[in-house]
This record gives structure tokens, sequence and C-alpha cells, in this order.
């Protein structure tokens, strides 16, 4: 009996022992299914939706254009997304994988919108552009040549009341370019009649309607003619007038604005007594004489001499309180220079 208590004992204890190992086992898969360390648990909790990137525009207009619509293509690197666009300030709208246009666009700035719908809605990529259609005022010339002028060099200085715009040239009706934003300047010119025609053009390529031109005639540098002598002799006390005749070598109307005369000699040189005796005088403003184109005049055609024009020119001798009968019979040389202007 007592050893059957014994093994019962011991036998008990054996079964205890057996549900405490099992019910220690189940303890220990729940601690395990739950342990934060699990490698499939961190897995599912990390775990995270990828966006969906922003859209490439791949063409349509930038900065300033002349035309009133505009066309954009775009692309996405993730497959199979659709595309909203917008512009300037509407909502977005659906819009066409291949692109879209607009048409009609008013004056100035404006901004398309392009954003990318698949797993999320991207990030917005965009593009502005103005819309410029109005052509820059004419042009108008600060700086150019004589006309018409002896010199075979021309300078010309240009600008525009628009800012930022570009110019073209078009010299003696050559095709337009592009030339220097301030001015040109040409040498070794042909004589003859030349042109020089400027226009404007701004950013969107318009071209000013009206364009700045310049016509000038470079002529051969010959000299108005001055001829003519006194049509009596000196004598002390005389102040006499100067008829001189005054010709056009030019196929265009001068106006002469001043004449001098200067007299040297006298000859024999041995008379040196009436070197300061004889003077000329002229003009030098104030004068205008009017010659026509290839002619001549002479002025007593315009004055008489009795009422000769004050400043006209003149031969005088002067009457001194010494002998002068050393002055019979010399003569005297006239140089005459003046200045003309195109009438």
């Amino acid at each position: 009996m007592q050893r059957f208590w014994g093994l019962r004992k011991t036998h008990k204890k054996f079964w205890f022992g057996g549900w405490i190992l099992v019910l220690a086992g189940v303890l220990g898969m729940v601690q395990w299914q739950f342990d934060i360390s699990d490698p499939i648990r961190t897995q599912v909790l990390g775990a995270s939706v990828k966006s969906t990137p922003a859209p490439t525009i791949a063409s349509g207009p930038s900065g300033a254009t002349a035309s009133t619509s505009a066309t954009f293509t775009y692309s996405d690197s993730e497959k199979g997304v659709t595309f909203q666009c917008a512009l300037d300030a509407a909502p977005l709208a659906s819009c066409p994988t291949t692109g879209v246009t607009y048409t009609g666009l008013p004056q100035g700035p404006h901004t398309f919108k392009v954003v990318a719908v698949g797993v999320t809605t991207s990030a917005a990529a965009s593009r502005s552009w103005t819309v410029d259609t109005v052509a820059p005022p004419a042009p108008t010339f600060s700086k150019t040549p004589d006309d018409p002028t002896f010199d075979t060099k021309a300078q010309f200085n240009y600008r525009d009341s628009e800012a930022g715009v570009n110019f073209l040239c078009s010299f003696d009706g050559a095709s337009p370019a592009a030339c220097d934003g301030t001015g040109m300047e040409y040498k070794n010119l042909a004589l003859g009649r030349h042109t020089l025609t400027v226009w404007a053009t701004d950013a969107a390529g318009n071209r000013s309607t009206t364009p700045a031109s310049w016509s000038w005639l470079i002529v051969e540098n010959k000299a108005f003619g001055i001829s003519g002598d006194l049509s009596q002799q000196l004598y002390p006390g005389a102040d006499l007038p100067l008829d001189l005749s005054l010709s056009n070598p030019y196929n265009f109307a001068i106006r002469v604005t001043s004449l001098t005369v200067q007299v040297s000699g006298p000859k024999p040189t041995n008379t040196t007594a009436c070197r300061a005796d004889v003077t000329g005088s002229g003009t030098t403003a104030g004068l205008a004489i009017d010659i026509p184109a290839n002619g001549s005049v002479q002025l007593s055609s315009l004055a008489s001499v009795a009422s000769w024009p004050a400043g006209w020119p003149r031969i005088a001798m002067a009457n001194t309180d010494q002998n002068q009968d050393a002055c019979k019979g010399t003569t005297f040389a006239l140089a005459y220079s003046g200045s003309a202007m195109k009438r």
C-alpha cells in the first residue's frame, strides 16, 4: 500500500509536470507570435505606398511668343498614369495623355500645370510664358551722316522707346540682318546715294511695322567756284565792292554762308610801302547766297554796286599822310575762300 501511494504521488508529480511543460509551451508560442522583434511583424509595420512622381513637360512655349495658341506634351515615369491639366487659375481637369492645346490666348503672362494620377496624385510640373503680339514702335536715329557729305565714312546711332528690343538693319536694300544694339559704322563708301533702314524686334519676334530710314548722298569733294576782280583801279581812299561770281558744281542747290578775301603782294616787290595800304574784307556770318544746282550767281545780280550790302566782299586802299606815289602801277593778288551748305 505504501508503495502504491508512493507510485501514485510520483505519477501525479509526473502528470503535473507534464501540464506545466505543455502550458509553458503554449505560452512560449504566444510570446513568439507577439514578439516585436519578429521579422514578419517588422516588415508589415515598415511597409509604405510609393508616391507617383511628378510628370515631365516635354514641349511647349516658354519666354515670350507672338503665338496665341500653345501645345504642351508631357510624360511620367510611372506606367499607366492619367493626367490632369490646368491653364492659369483654372482648376485641374482631366487631359489627354498625348498632350493638350490651348487657343485664343489673350495678351500677357500664362502658366500651364500638369499632374500625374497613379497610385497617388503627383506634385505639379509647370511652365510659364508670355503672349506678345504687339510690334515695338519704330526706332529713331540719334546720329546720322550729313546729307550731302564728302565723308565716305558714316556713323549711325539709334534707339527705341520699348526696352529690351533688338535691331535689324538693311544697308542699300540688302536683306535685313541683326545689327548692333546702339549703332553702326560704315567705311570706304562709294560716291552716290546710300540708305540705311533699321527695324526694332522684341523678344517675341515682333518687328516694328514702320522702320527708321536715312538716305544720304556722298559727293566728290569739289570746292564751289569763287572768281572775279575789281572793275576799276584802286586809288588812295578807295573802298570798292568786289563783284564776285559764285558757281555751284553740284547737282543740288547750295547756300553760300561765308566769303573771305585775302590780299597779297604787291608786285613789284620793291613797293613794299604799299603792302599795308590795300586790304580786303568779307563776311563770315549772316551771309546767305543761294546758288542753283550746277548754276552760278554774280553778286551784282543780287545787289547793285551803289547799295552793296554791308559785309559783302570789298577792296580798300588807305589814304595816308605819306606820299603814296610808289604804289602806282603795282598789282595785288586776291585769294578767295568760303563755305556753303546744301540748300
